[in-house]
């Protein structure tokens, strides 16, 4: 190479650097991608339109690989099965909250896939659950663990979600960090495409997550599902008790148990629901969880922990006073479903710290990796 070549040569790295420097600059004005802990962390701000349209930029090609996945070759292996789903997904649509259909939307145009069936991928759970084929109760696992049983005056909640995913896990996982114009900020355990998710935690110190509950009655479609319950709660709620005011006036869909907790003060309920009955259990003597069973909700008296959820109680009061960020509970043998487990989350509400292990099957077996949320932003933990 001569010296004009040379020349040349740095000339055009020096503008490419400079365009590629601009571009993420814009990029990074409502959205960013990054790689930490070796998992990735997808941030958004600003409006619904804003969020929506930097997730779709961003991972464009990913969003299109879990819809086919999950939607098109999933449900849409059944003809019949997508059209009766797609048919409730239509009706459930207009009972969503509007700014969440707005940056589905934007989502879906940026990414280049049909709005129908991105909507569909957020809660098409629900709608089966309404239109009849649930299929089996034994999903996920959640429960919050308070003083006197944890080793500083703290919330420790573990978190399993099991279900299934036509291999999206391994390349979909993903962490959101969301900042809502207006609105909490807040921390998502979920999927490349899935603006709601499974696991949240937001500024505050809330943490939230659902259980599938199989109830044969109160179902409708003209509510707000589960999993956009989670998120209006982690983007809204300031304590445990503001959690529950606002699930209990939302206009509900179907049988559900959501976890609700707080670091500061240490404080965590169980919210057990369907589209007319509302009941809440507290935590007592340091413990409240959830498997996929309703405890109170249609039963004149409170039931016991059993099964899996019954393990995890068992463990932390063997555990007593010393229960931590580190405990073994919510990934021991025998709480996870290990053929479905897609992600294990233990997290301290009151230090804002997670430890996650997800991407592959099952979760709980694989390396956790640790995260603490500071004002810069999520940060590695060694």
């Amino acid at each position: 190479m001569d010296m004009m070549q040379r020349l040349i040569f740095i000339a055009v790295f020096v503008l490419s650097s400079a365009i590629l420097a601009r571009a993420a600059d814009v990029a990074d004005a409502t959205g960013q991608l990054r790689i930490i802990n070796g998992y990735r962390i997808l941030s958004l701000k600003g409006t619904p339109e804003e969020m929506g349209a930097a997730h779709g930029r961003l991972m464009k090609f990913t969003v299109q690989r879990v819809v086919k996945a999950m939607i098109t070759d999933g449900i849409g292996s059944d003809p019949v099965a997508y059209t009766n789903i797609l048919r409730g997904s239509v009706t459930m649509e207009k009972f969503q909250p509007e700014e969440y259909r707005r940056e589905l939307k934007a989502l879906a145009d940026a990414a280049e896939v049909k709005y129908e069936d991105l909507l569909m991928l957020q809660y098409f759970g629900d709608v089966r659950r309404c239109i009849g084929g649930a299929g089996s109760a034994a999903l996920c696992t959640s429960f919050a663990i308070l003083p006197p049983l944890t080793a500083a005056n703290t919330c420790i909640v573990g978190r399993n979600f099991d279900y299934f995913d036509h291999g999206v896990g391994e390349y979909g996982s993903l962490l959101i960090v969301y900042e809502p114009k207006g609105k909490i900020p807040f921390i998502s355990v979920t999927w490349v495409g899935v603006i709601n998710g499974w696991t949240m935690m937001n500024r505050k110190g809330i943490v939230v997550s659902n259980d599938t509950v199989f109830a044969e009655k109160n179902k409708s479609l003209e509510g707000i599902s589960t999993c956009f319950l989670l998120r209006h709660l982690a983007e809204n709620a300031a304590s445990v008790d503001e959690a529950i005011r606002l699930a209990r006036d939302a206009r509900r869909s179907c049988g559900a148990a959501v976890l609700v907790a707080s670091g500061k003060p240490p404080d965590a309920a169980v919210l057990e629901f369907d589209a007319a009955g509302f009941e809440v259990r507290r935590a007592e003597g340091g413990f409240v969880g959830v498997a996929n069973a309703c405890l109170k909700l249609y039963r004149d008296k409170p039931g016991v922990y059993t099964g899996r959820i019954g393990r995890a109680f068992e463990l932390a009061n063997e555990n007593k006073g010393k229960v931590n960020l580190t405990t073994r509970i919510a990934d021991d043998d025998r709480v996870p479903i290990e053929g479905m487990n897609l992600h294990c989350a233990i997290i301290d509400a009151g230090a804002l710290r997670l430890r996650v292990a997800m991407g592959k099957i099952p979760a709980f077996r694989q390396a956790f990796k640790t995260f603490q949320w500071t004002e810069r932003g999520l940060d590695a933990v060694p």
